[in-house]
């Protein structure tokens, strides 16, 4: 539940950036693709909530995963 409570957080401070225009959605899942670790991140969060994707519960842990393994602590401590 806490995990879930920070993910929100974070998307109410960082998704507006991405997932206002289908454009910055595409953007972000190009540089989730190239390996960019917080792109994977914000990634995980915007389907963990739907938020400019369709809510995929699988494609939010797959991207989180993608991320944590990178390093990326806040991805490490959702999962």
């Amino acid at each position: 539940m806490r995990s879930m409570i920070v993910a929100l957080l974070i998307a109410m401070l960082v998704i507006p950036l991405f997932a206002n225009d289908s454009t910055d959605i595409n953007k972000l899942i190009h540089d989730a693709l190239r390996g960019n670790a917080e792109a994977q991140y914000i990634l995980g969060v915007c389907y963990d909530i739907g938020e400019g994707v369709d809510k995929n519960p699988k494609q939010a842990v797959y991207w989180y995963e993608k991320a944590a393994n990178q390093g990326n602590a806040e991805a490490q401590y959702i999962l």
